[in-house]
């Protein structure tokens, strides 16, 4: 909230993170901030925040190439590695243009009047001269620069004279990155070029979480490269469900019925508290049964200061308020932890023939629906189904509340059409909060997938 220029990668940020985009928003507008959205789903709510908001729609699968443009464009030539310079200066050329120019010329006439001699009283004629600036158009040739990455993300051929009005005055960056750049086939070297672009453009990073605790639960847990045959699901699909909806093979309190800590999207691990009563079993049961001791799940909180980044904190001395003025005041932030890390900063280069082409779905909610919870409460009335944007319904022969196939390579489902107005373009959006639409059965881990769209 407090730069001045924003760059969004790889996520849908008005419904992945509403929080981010009342960020974004706030930048744009307090700070006379500018941004850039790069997202394949078109916006219509995002591009209307600012007209200082460039929104790029490029194709599924370039988040690397529109990584190398950050790069590019912000980065610190003299101090990125050579081959890194080198790789991004061979995407530059040179190429003529014509151009035309405004511009105004003094225009000299000269004109002949008669007047009377006052001495002879006679008429003479005499010529003066008269002047004015005019208007006119000219054309000439001139040599620009020309950026392939621009074109590759189909983006505007006149982006970089917005770009430079956009970057008038600015002085404080920040990089949002999401959930398709951590699914991404190429998530190993994105994740390079993401540190490249944090090193040496001066941004600061925000990582939005896939769901609520993803990052508390990324940094306590460590996963082994090969998975096993047998899977515990909690709140997810599994071959054993532990759930808070009352629908798995053993019930678990909602968050609402628990008390524990949840560490947020600004690093912080803060305390949440129960607001309704559960008389079932906890995770403490299970662990209790497996052996450790605890009499609440409440009494790990210190434990996790055994966990580099953590704090020896118990639960029930974490702050939990907001002041007057409205700063948090609630739990802890995380220590920046100094890691031993290699000193190889190399990056592969760009496989051009990556994108996604064709008939296009995505997985992600609409506004105010995140999960099977919010999907249960009673004052939200967003629909499950296939979301469509009105542009993409009237170019098809579909119409809303039609039932159809939605097939892929990995799966298919049916459900009916919502028409949603939030979105543009023909990419189909499938949500995830409803577990029984099983949407994410379609895809192989990343968020985009080819797809045939067939009415039933």
């Amino acid at each position: 909230m407090n730069s001045n220029f924003i760059v969004s990668i790889g996520t849908a940020i008005k419904t992945d993170n509403p929080n981010a985009r009342y960020a974004l928003n706030n930048a744009l507008t307090t700070n006379k901030g500018a941004a850039l959205y790069f997202h394949p789903v078109a916006d219509p709510v995002i591009e209307g925040l600012s007209k200082n908001i460039v929104c790029i729609n490029h194709k599924p699968l370039q988040e690397e190439i529109a990584l190398y443009l950050v790069l590019d464009l912000f980065g610190d030539k003299s101090k990125l590695p050579t081959d890194i310079v080198d790789y991004l200066a061979s995407f530059h050329s040179t190429k003529t243009v014509t151009i035309t120019e405004t511009i105004k010329e003094k225009v000299v006439e000269i004109v002949k009047e008669i007047k009377v001699n006052e001495e002879t009283g006679e008429e003479e004629e005499i010529e003066i001269e008269k002047s004015k600036m005019i208007t006119k158009k000219v054309s000439k040739e001139v040599e620009v620069d020309d950026n392939r990455l621009i074109s590759m993300l189909g983006m505007a051929e006149n982006f970089m004279e917005t770009f430079e009005k956009l970057m008038k005055k600015k002085d404080k960056f920040s990089m949002i990155v999401g959930p398709d750049l951590y699914s991404h086939p190429h998530s190993k070297n994105i994740a390079r070029l993401v540190a490249l672009v944090e090193k040496y453009a001066a941004f600061e990073l925000v990582m939005i979480p896939t769901l609520t605790n993803t990052l508390g639960v990324a940094m306590i847990n460590e996963l082994s490269d090969t998975s096993g045959n047998y899977s515990i699901g909690y709140n997810t699909d599994a071959d054993f469900v532990l759930s808070g909806l009352g629908e798995g093979d053993i019930d678990m309190p909602a968050i609402n019925q628990q008390e524990g800590t949840l560490t947020s999207i600004n690093k912080r691990v803060n305390p949440t508290n129960a607001a309704l009563p559960y008389g079932g079993y906890t995770l403490n049961d299970i662990a209790n049964a497996l052996g450790l001791d605890a009499e609440n799940t409440i009494d790990y909180t210190i434990k996790l200061g055994t966990i580099a980044g953590f704090e020896s904190e118990a639960f029930d001395d974490l702050p939990d308020y907001y002041t007057n003025s409205g700063e948090e005041v609630r739990g802890y932030k995380l220590q920046n932890i100094t890691t031993n890390t290699s000193s190889d900063e190399s990056v592969n280069k760009i496989d051009e023939a990556l994108a996604l082409e064709g008939d296009i779905i995505y997985l992600a909610n609409p506004v105010r629906q995140f999960t099977d919870f919010t999907k249960n409460t009673t004052n939200l009335d967003e629909k499950s189904g296939v979301y469509m944007s009105a542009q993409s319904l009237e170019s098809s022969e579909l119409s809303e509340g039609d039932t159809v196939c939605v097939k892929t390579q990995n799966g298919e489902l049916t459900a009916n059409i919502v028409s949603d107005n939030k979105i543009a373009g023909n990419i189909t959006v499938l949500p995830t909060f409803d577990s029984k639409l099983n949407s994410g059965a379609l895809v192989n881990n990343y968020r985009f997938a080819n797809a045939s769209i067939q009415k039933v």
